[in-house]
């Protein structure tokens, strides 16, 4: 059955994704985004659904009447620099997911499913504390009327409308692709639990669809064991498919530690139909297909259009932002016109 759903974060890497996948599906989706990153596409612009540019933060009971589900993606990097205060990031991406799961229970949405995902995470064996207290909060939401589930994300990789180079595997990708100098650690044990972001979306459109009484108040951590990898394996499949690629394995250099064994048998219990269509081999391969298309070079891999803090950064440097990451010049809030 058709749903009326609320994409937050719809401009971001992972909802320029899901997005279109939900339309497919026969949903009606509208997004809301803040738009830090509207105009950072790889090639041809995003196909945007119906949206409202509005912060996270400010966001009212109003929004979300109507809306069958919300899906909360919208979420920004921590540790900026430029005067963005610590407040801010803690605001959008904690603060503000508790209280849109709040808003959208009170507003009679029935479903609500956050992307929880974590740098902290994927160099310790811990999920950050803060981050499961919020986690823990919204799933304490649930109810017979109301079922929050949380979707925990290993490290996401691939092509997207909307790319992201700051994330580990697709910047050794981009890096590989322009020639640039790759350094990995010299650890062939410290394995990376990666998923392809149409993989995402798929687990998304699926939990969507999935009976509300098997994952109402649950957090599963999303991913299959054959997408965990080496730093020696990733080396190996990047070779393959540019032979001439150098890389360097040195001690204590690169983003990869041994995060440890991640259960996915939850997540594959409650939603056994979704499967990964992508592997890192072929990933790679998509990403170097979008990079050839969209002419990448060298000077993409320094520059900030495709790293997240890189752009908040610049927003915040040329003062089109202020130090709570709020627009100076604000937001046009009107919705496009949609099915009711």
């Amino acid at each position: 059955m058709p749903l009326r759903v609320l994409l937050t974060g719809h401009n971001g890497y992972i909802g320029s994704a899901l997005a279109p996948l939900l339309q497919a599906c026969g949903h009606v989706v509208v997004g809301l985004d803040a738009g830090y990153f509207r105009e950072c596409t790889l090639g041809n612009a995003a196909q945007d659904p119906p949206c409202l540019w509005k912060d996270v933060r400010d966001v009212d009971a109003d929004t979300l009447r109507r809306f069958d589900a919300v899906i909360h993606l919208a979420a920004v990097v921590p540790r900026l620099g430029h005067g963005v205060t610590d407040g801010a990031v803690e605001s959008i991406n904690r603060k503000s997911a508790l209280r849109l799961a709040k808003l959208a229970k009170r507003a009679g949405a029935a479903r609500f499913i956050m992307a929880s995902s974590s740098l902290e995470a994927r160099e310790t064996d811990a999920w950050p504390e803060p981050d499961v207290n919020t986690e823990c909060g919204i799933t304490a939401l649930a109810d017979d009327s109301f079922a929050p589930l949380v979707l925990r994300l290993p490290e996401v990789y691939g092509a997207s409308p909307r790319f992201r180079a700051d994330l580990p595997f697709n910047r050794i990708a981009l890096a590989a692709f322009t020639g640039s100098a790759i350094r990995l650690p010299n650890a062939n044990q410290a394995m990376r639990p990666l998923i392809h972001v149409d993989d995402v979306a798929t687990a998304f459109a699926t939990a969507l669809l999935t009976p509300s009484a098997l994952t109402s108040g649950r957090i599963l951590d999303v991913g299959w064991e054959r997408e965990c990898h080496a730093d020696g394996d990733l080396a190996r499949i990047i070779t393959d498919a540019l032979p001439e690629c150098s890389i360097e394995c040195i001690p204590g250099v690169g983003d990869a530690a041994n995060v440890g064994p991640v259960n996915f048998v939850k997540f594959q219990s409650l939603l056994p139909g979704c499967f990964p269509q992508w592997s890192a081999a072929t990933g790679l391969q998509q990403m170097l297909d979008a990079f050839c298309r969209a002419g990448i070079t060298a000077s993409d891999l320094a520059g900030y259009r495709f790293d997240r803090r890189m752009q908040l950064e610049s927003l915040r440097a040329r003062g089109e932002v202020r130090s709570d990451l709020h627009w100076k010049r604000g937001l046009g809030e009107e919705m496009a016109t949609w099915a009711a």
